[in-house]
């Protein structure tokens, strides 16, 4: 996989189905909640991409993507806000943060995850977006 190819692309193939997409979701956000990085490694494929913030340098990998979560493990919780949007192997939903424990008082970070997925049912790749005024979030709703 290449970051020359643009995001949104076609894919030729089967991609997986809307409740596996859903169940992704609901598992990265458990698996960051609960600080399990095994939990958050197995849902991205071997050669997988990853970049939280876009604009940052990309994580590619298994090995990688685990020292990004390594430093926040047990740190932060994560939900899912309003609807997961699919399209084939596309998909992106609004995600609420709320992060404890890094020496300052509980804050909270709004961004948006765009996803990529491979018909086995693996992220490909994974965008998050968010910059200073989502980081800290001036809504403290939880």
């Amino acid at each position: 996989m290449s970051l020359s190819v643009p995001f949104g692309h076609a894919i030729n193939g089967t991609p997986p189905s809307p409740e596996h997409v859903q169940k992704v979701f609901d598992d990265y956000c458990a698996a960051v909640s609960s600080g399990d990085l095994d939990g958050i490694v197995k849902l991205f494929a071997e050669d997988a991409e990853f970049m939280d913030p876009v604009g940052q340098d990309v994580a590619v990998g298994h090995d990688k993507i685990r020292a990004f979560f390594e430093p926040s493990a047990g740190l932060l919780e994560l939900r899912v806000e309003g609807a997961v949007r699919i399209a084939g192997f596309y998909a992106a939903a609004a995600m609420r943060a709320r992060a404890h424990g890094f020496g300052v008082e509980t804050f909270y970070v709004d961004t948006l995850d765009a996803l990529s997925f491979n018909e086995e049912g693996k992220i490909t790749r994974f965008y998050a977006f968010w910059g200073p005024t989502n980081n800290p979030s001036p809504n403290h709703d939880w």
